[in-house]
């Protein structure tokens, strides 16, 4: 038993190091600012697996921060106290997890800023006896509510006991000792079936939707995602890169994005060429998922997918996390390296080019001609230059318009001459047999 408890104690010092932060999925869920002594925030395990937040800190629109330390049970919360630090005519309220923004709401005037990626603030100002709330536990836009939900579910429901922070805290640890018989018993607040297991998994139907490969001074390179499922997604340990097995390392990261919507991960140092690269979507065992190539880029501008039925991409105003817009040049695009039909048609040049000896006869056919047959106004059938005339006979021939060079002409001639002394011979020769016959 005292083997089976210690190992507990020593599997819980390495939680922090064994247990997966999954982004977006631990979320802001209410708060209160307008008190000038209370100020807290509630926390809400949006998963269906304990989370250690021990990597997690808030931020205000200032420089104040916040840490804390807990494993927080499935859909449980959790109350983070911040005394008198969020300002009362407005402030941000930002949660990170090892600098990376997976949260953030904003009220009042929000300290002079707007949670990145918003073009609005979330809020107006909170009065005592308001408090910030969002419509659904861990989903939803916010509203503000007079009467407090804190530390359970914002509809008012009973909140679940075990839907709560767990600070495990050994009692007492015993010393092995060889000298003593004394037998100590120690407890700790923490059971086994807490412990979470570690999977990861790889999702199809998520694209690359947009990259900022050439941005402005100051700004870092940012790579938003699309999730075409009909449920939310958690992607841990996966990686974006540029060239395969080239170029940069591949940048290892993990987000939530909810069905049928957008997320962006920002890099924290440039890996993409501005005159060319390739960017590629990685699963946690590196098999890529999506990927396209780009010849050049422009400052200040992204290169965007036209649309998730199609893998082209190309040059467009930015417009993170949201709808892609339109294409600043339509007659240029980069295509996805992932796509199994290319939208371009390679043109083979041949070799070698074989001049014809013979020469070309066109023969124009037109509609059925009238004309007299024997009359002097009759064409001349074997004159190329000669026009068929419109006469009262309705014929069946067409007419033919027939380019012959000169030595064609003469073999014609030649033909047609072998072909009139065959007839007559033939003609003298039944007249011959009939005289003998007679």
């Amino acid at each position: 038993m005292f083997r089976k408890l210690l190992t507990l104690a020593i599997v819980f010092c390495f939680i922090p190091h064994i247990v997966k932060t999954t982004f977006a999925e631990v979320v802001i869920n209410e708060f209160s600012s307008a008190i000038s002594s209370e100020d807290w925030v509630e926390l809400y395990n949006n998963s269906d697996a304990p989370i250690n937040l021990l990597l997690y800190t808030l931020y205000d629109g200032s420089t104040n921060t916040k840490n804390f330390s807990c494993l927080l049970t499935p859909k449980g919360f959790t109350i983070i106290n911040w005394n008198n630090t969020l300002n009362n005519d407005g402030d941000l309220i930002i949660l990170k997890n090892e600098n990376n923004t997976v949260d953030c709401v904003s009220y009042g005037d929000g300290a002079g800023k707007k949670c990145e990626g918003k073009n609005e603030i979330d809020l107006k100002k909170l009065e005592p006896g308001e408090f910030g709330a969002r419509l659904i536990d861990g989903l939803g836009s916010w509203k503000v509510i007079n009467n407090s939900t804190k530390d359970g579910p914002n509809d008012g429901s009973q909140k679940n006991s075990d839907a709560t922070c767990i600070n495990p805290t050994p009692t007492s640890l015993p010393i092995p000792s060889f000298l003593t018989t004394t037998t100590l018993t120690p407890t700790i607040a923490i059971s086994e079936t807490t412990l979470p297991s570690l999977t990861f998994q790889s999702y199809a139907n998520i694209y690359l939707s947009e990259v900022m490969t050439y941005p402005e001074s100051e700004v870092n390179e940012w790579i938003e995602l699309y999730n075409d499922n009909g449920f939310a997604v958690s992607m841990d340990n996966w990686y974006i890169d540029d060239v395969e097995s080239a170029g940069s390392t591949p940048k290892k990261f993990s987000i939530t994005i909810y069905s049928k919507s957008y997320a962006v991960f920002n890099l924290s140092n440039s890996i993409f060429n501005n005159d060319g690269d390739s960017v590629r979507l990685l699963d946690f065992n590196q098999k890529e998922l999506d990927s396209f190539q780009y010849q050049s880029s422009e400052k200040g501008k992204t290169l965007g997918r036209t649309s998730f039925s199609s893998d082209i991409f190309c040059l467009q105003e930015p417009s993170k996390e949201t709808v892609n817009n339109s294409c600043l040049n339509p007659t240029s695009s980069t295509t996805s390296q992932s796509s199994s039909v290319s939208s371009l048609t390679p043109i083979k040049t041949p070799t070698s080019i074989v001049s014809p000896t013979l020469k070309v006869i066109t023969i124009t056919v037109s509609k059925p001609t009238r004309y007299f047959f024997g009359s002097q106004n009759s064409p001349n059938l074997t004159d190329p230059n000669s026009r068929l005339e419109k006469n009262n006979i309705l014929g069946i021939t067409t007419q033919k318009q027939i380019k012959i060079g000169s030595k064609t002409r003469a073999l014609l001639s030649s033909l047609s001459f072998i072909s009139f002394s065959f007839s007559a011979l033939s003609i003298i020769s039944i007249i011959y047999k009939t005289k003998i016959n007679s």
